[in-house]
């Protein structure tokens, strides 16, 4: 028992509801690069690269954050602040197999999946929390399941995938800054200057307002560019428009709790919705 539980860590250290949740658009990105249609052994290994890939992006971030994470109140139980693994270094040569092992299978889904690999993991552990979190260094990190899940199914590059990248980018803010907001002060009291902690909250809500009006205009472009049916359209704008309004609403009743549960509706709820309807579409 002792011994699984230290296997649990090391799996822990990976965040496995986020490596779950990339790994699910990156699934997502192959049925929908292939037209809903796909071959199953390569959306498999494509799906598994995805898995492997985000494992380990996720466990080197978390190992590279581990000294913030022990200051905050909402991470302090995490592996590494916890001293489950001890000490930190430990972990290393796992999660550096991952990075190894998902950069070798991206190159065998397909070239272009091993560069967005390779990119997406120097964006995230490079060039990290400087100005923001978010722009530009994680909407690229953030790329990388989605080409990779696509370029799985195809070689095309496209006004789809642009588009599907966009709507990416437009999430990151709603999903990354509102857990920042909800908890400012422990971001703040950790040393965090990266926007949006140091200026006044209202800035921010202004640009996820904006993020999340610029969705909706993305979930109609995809509409047109994608050519796709009404199920992926009215879904669509129905999400987003849930995210307007919960933007609204921080905005005019501002509290930490607002932002909280906003940070919560990003992850699954949103994501993870549209990017299944994306392939229910193809199919009805």
């Amino acid at each position: 028992m002792n011994i699984l539980k230290k296997a649990w860590n090391y799996i822990l250290v990976c965040k496995v509801r986020e490596t779950i949740l990339l790994t699910f658009i990156g699934l997502a990105s192959f049925i929908v690069g292939s037209s809903g249609h796909p071959d199953i052994g390569r959306m498999l290994f494509a799906t598994a690269t995805v898995l492997v890939a985000s494992a380990g992006a996720n466990g080197v971030t978390n190992y590279l954050d581990r000294d913030l994470d022990a200051k905050m109140e909402r991470t302090k139980k995490r592996v590494f602040p916890t001293k489950r693994i001890d000490p930190a270094e430990k972990a290393l040569p796992w999660l550096i197999f991952l990075v190894v092992a998902g950069l070798v299978m991206a190159w065998f889904v397909r070239p272009y999946a091993f560069f967005a690999d390779l990119i997406g993991s120097t964006a995230a552990f490079v060039y990290r929390k400087r100005n923001t979190c978010v722009f530009p260094q994680g909407a690229i990190a953030s790329f990388a399941p989605v080409l990779i899940g696509w370029w799985g199914a195809t070689d095309a590059i496209n006004w789809q995938i642009g588009i599907i990248c966009l709507m990416i980018m437009f999430w990151l803010p709603l999903h990354v800054w509102t857990v920042m907001i909800s908890r400012r002060d422990e971001y703040l009291g950790a040393g965090c200057t990266f926007f949006p902690l140091k200026t006044d909250p209202k800035y921010a809500i202004y640009i996820l307002f904006v993020c999340a009006l610029a969705l909706i205009g993305l979930g109609v472009a995809y509409y047109f560019v994608a050519e796709a049916g009404l199920v992926f359209l009215i879904s669509a704008i129905v999400l987003d428009l849930i995210l307007l309004v919960a933007c609204v609403v921080l905005k005019f009743h501002y509290s930490n709790s607002k932002a909280w549960k906003l940070y919560k509706l990003s992850s699954f709820p949103y994501l993870g919705i549209l990017f299944m309807m994306m392939c229910i579409d193809l199919w009805v």
